[in-house]
């Protein structure tokens, strides 16, 4: 298994900031498989695991400030389904 931190920005429209989200994720590696089905297909199942924000900020005119406590885990979740991990 591999572990990676990372950092995302997000614009927000018709805002001038923007949302920096810090994060950390682990990828299992699956051994990769080939199926024949009109000639051979090749199959690469990695799976990303764990994904853990570690921070959010809001940016504003450049000054940021951390709102990581304020967010619910609702909130965390929606910030997590809009990484672009892949």
């Amino acid at each position: 298994m591999a572990e990676f931190n990372t950092v995302q920005s997000f614009d927000l429209d018709g805002f001038r900031g923007e949302l920096l989200v810090a994060y950390e994720y682990d990828i299992k590696h699956n051994p990769p498989r080939t199926e024949e089905c009109h000639g051979s297909h090749y199959f690469n199942e990695d799976e990303i695991i764990n994904v853990n924000i570690t921070s959010v900020e809001l940016v504003i005119k450049g000054v940021g400030i951390d709102v990581t406590k304020l967010l619910s885990e609702q909130q965390k979740e929606e910030i997590k389904n809009g990484l672009n991990i892949w």
